[in-house]
This record gives C-alpha cells, structure tokens and sequence, in this order.
C-alpha cells in the first residue's frame, strides 16, 4: 500500500505541475502542439488515478 500512496503522490505533483505549465504557456503564447501534449499527458494521469482508486 506505501508504493501505491507514493505512486499517486507523484502523479499529484505531475498533475498540479502540467495544470500551471499549461496556463502560464498559454499566456505567454507558446507552441500550440506543445500544449495540447502537455494536456493529453494530464488527462492520461487523471485516468491513471480514476483506476488507482477502484
């Protein structure tokens, strides 16, 4: 159970990290395509958490 709290604090941190790398590129207007796999990869660990807690 301690490897499984660790593995979804990590992605916590992944998570909260691509949330604000993603609006502060935005307003900085930075490569779209960038973005968007930034925001895929986000959406991959939600998921990732969504199974975790089954």
């Amino acid at each position: 159970m301690e490897e499984e709290e660790r593995l979804k604090a990590k992605l916590a941190m992944f998570v909260s990290g691509s949330k604000g790398w993603v609006a502060e590129a935005e307003e900085q207007d930075m490569d779209g395509d960038a973005i968007e796999e930034v925001k895929q990869a986000h959406e991959h660990i939600r998921e990732a958490f969504r199974i975790l807690d089954e």
